[in-house]
């Protein structure tokens, strides 16, 4: 059986590049050359290099590099063509195919829809956090966080 027949289409698709296979792989390219500008050509660890981010040893710096591009679009096209290519672009990102129960979401989506959440039901603090601020308030005869029935 060949590997294609053992995958439904759509999940093959899902697989595809970005713009379909004619345009070839970009995400090992993009992924290398962030690091290449970041780590190498600052003197940082790269790769396997770095220790991991997960621990056990969080003592120990990390020495992350860090590369900041700016790009002004108007250097490029007007502002109003940038702004309805963008809006164009984060249409058909977010319309694309995502699996059942999902959506295709853009870079800030997640956290703007967050920021919505909580300025309209406040910050969620866990129950532990709450405990140990409130004993830190009693400690230094300070009011105690009032929950607003979040938590």
């Amino acid at each position: 059986m060949s590997k294609a027949s053992r995958h439904s289409i759509p999940r093959i698709c899902r697989l595809a590049a970005s713009g379909g296979v004619r345009y070839g792989y970009k995400g090992a390219a993009l992924a290398s050359m962030a690091e290449v500008l970041s780590a190498v050509m600052t003197g940082m660890p790269h790769c396997n290099r770095l220790l991991s981010m997960a621990g056990p040893d969080f003592s120990t710096p990390r020495h992350l590099g860090h590369f900041f591009i700016v790009i002004d679009p108007k250097r490029f096209v007007s502002t109003e063509l940038y702004n309805a290519a963008m809006c164009a672009y984060l249409s058909d990102l977010r319309t694309q195919c995502a699996r059942a129960g999902k959506q295709v979401l853009a870079p800030g989506d997640r956290e703007w829809a967050i920021e919505a959440r909580r300025r309209e039901q406040g910050i969620p603090i866990p129950k532990a956090l709450n405990h140990d601020l409130n004993q830190l308030a009693d400690r230094l005869h300070i009011s105690r966080i009032q929950l607003g029935g979040h938590s």
